[in-house]
């Protein structure tokens, strides 16, 4: 019978046949889609292909979080095979935390979760992911003991308002808490230990710096890790490759471990694997907050076909009947609550001046930034600019107008964007979403088009495309 040996990182598949080997190892070698800038692929000496798996002797050797690729394999393929790991029972009562009682996706969730051990949470915003992955680590740090770990890539959700720290004090009752720099750890009255880190600021000021044997001492306590926006874990994963200690394999010396985020997996296969493999099968919760969405795309049509893409975008920035459409809807939806997206700071700053409303980014000082949003939950204004920055974990649930003043290419950006103003609040009745179709006949149509498919498959949402 074919055995699987799951460790933390890598895991060994033992006897396999010929046949089976070729199947399987054909399904974990994806194609690197700039293979043609490469010069051992131009040169032909390699065939494009990235491998996520290598052999030691005839022992098939994979990461540990594509295993489920195997054994969906191994199933459909009705094949027997033998693991150590027993999943617990799906059925568990799940302990509300103080002050909220789950619901029901979120009970399904966390017992989802705690049967398959690792993997990746995909669940819409306003889902309440942060209280599933509290809920979770109650759970099972109860169980297993240890401590857990909640890895995020970004300052705002690691303290302020709205940010995981003031969840976690929301909660739990806590005992005591200590700050390092970019690391801070809670003793909760349960007797549970929990930390939280940013990615980033753990290679720079922790994992370099940090006393050696409480740093430790920290790693070997995690039983159990959560990653946050789990599509930004790659870019930090590969930051660490080039220091001693890599936050995904080092630090989460667990195998209970998990990713989460509205949008996980970017659509490139590749992307794809490099993500799964530091994780697990994906697990989809469906939660639908009823909120009616209407998305006016309005056509812009270009004259001129650019060449270059950076191009396209300077003819999209110069559109002056763009921005004339942008003040008409403010002017038409005048009791909005409006957030305006943009990509390239260049525009924010020039949309900012023409619509004397305030402009927030990664460069303008938090306090301002937070200024800005308070100003606007208490309505003291109506409108503001913003750049990516609010794409992640910002909670501000009175917006209901969205205005893409921008084009964005990946599909995680757009539904990003569009997740800020999906949260109910008190009165809210309904989302309003203003895009542009640029009409270029080339870069501008092509991702026009794209997030026109996007949008047919957003819940509860009506499309309205104006010709010009």
């Amino acid at each position: 019978m074919i055995r699987i040996e799951p460790s933390i990182v890598k895991s060994k598949i033992f006897g396999l046949s010929k046949e089976q080997t070729t199947s399987i190892t054909a399904i974990l070698s994806v194609l690197n889609p700039n293979r043609f800038f490469m010069p051992k692929f131009r040169n032909k000496i390699w065939d494009g292909k990235e491998r996520f798996y290598s052999f030691e002797g005839s022992i098939l050797v994979v990461w540990t979080g594509l295993v489920f690729i195997i054994k969906n394999f191994l199933n459909q393929n009705r094949i027997d095979y033998s693991e150590p790991f027993e999943a617990a029972p799906e059925d568990q009562l799940i302990e509300n935390l103080k002050g909220i009682t789950y619901r029901p996706h979120q009970i399904e969730a966390i017992q989802r979760m705690i049967k398959q051990g690792r993997g990746i949470l995909q669940a819409p915003t306003g889902s309440g992911k942060t209280e599933i992955a509290l809920g979770y680590l109650n759970h099972v740090l109860k169980i297993i003991g240890g401590s857990g770990l909640i890895i995020t890539h970004r300052r705002s959700l690691y303290e302020g308002k709205g940010s995981i720290d003031e969840r976690i004090a929301q909660r739990f009752d806590i005992v005591d808490r200590i700050r390092y720099d970019g690391l801070t750890g809670y003793k909760l009255s349960n007797g549970i230990k929990l930390f939280l880190t940013m990615g980033q600021t753990f290679v720079n000021d922790i994992a370099l710096g940090m006393e050696g044997d409480s740093f430790l001492k920290i790693l070997n306590s995690v039983t159990v890790s959560f990653s946050d926006e789990v599509h930004a874990v790659e870019t930090y994963a590969r930051k660490f490759k080039k220091s001693k200690i890599n936050i995904l394999n080092a630090l989460t010396k667990c195998y209970h471990r998990w990713g989460m985020s509205a949008t996980p997996v970017k659509d490139e296969l590749l992307e794809q694997f490099h993500t799964l493999k530091h994780f697990g099968e994906i697990i989809n919760i469906k939660y639908d907050s009823g909120l009616p969405v209407t998305i006016h795309m309005k056509t812009i049509k270009y004259l001129t076909k650019a060449e270059e893409y950076e191009d396209a975008i300077e003819y999209l920035h110069q559109k002056e009947d763009r921005i004339q459409s942008i003040k008409n809807a403010l002017s038409a939806f005048g009791n909005r609550k409006t957030i305006i997206f943009v990509d390239k700071i260049e525009y924010g700053i020039r949309l900012c001046r023409i619509l004397k409303v305030p402009f927030i980014y990664g460069e303008s000082k938090k306090k301002e930034r937070d200024e800005v949003i308070q100003n606007f939950i208490d309505g003291k204004i109506s409108t503001f600019i913003s750049s990516k920055i609010l794409n992640f974990g910002v909670d501000i649930p009175v917006v209901d107008m969205i205005i893409l003043a921008e084009i964005y290419k990946s599909k995680i950006n757009v539904l990003q964007s569009i997740g800020r103003g999906t949260r109910l609040s008190e009165g809210k009745e309904d989302l309003i979403v203003i895009d542009f179709f640029d009409d270029d006949s080339g870069y501008l149509k092509k991702h026009s088009k794209q997030r026109l498919e996007y949008y047919k498959n957003f819940p509860n949402a009506t499309i309205n495309l104006y010709k010009q």
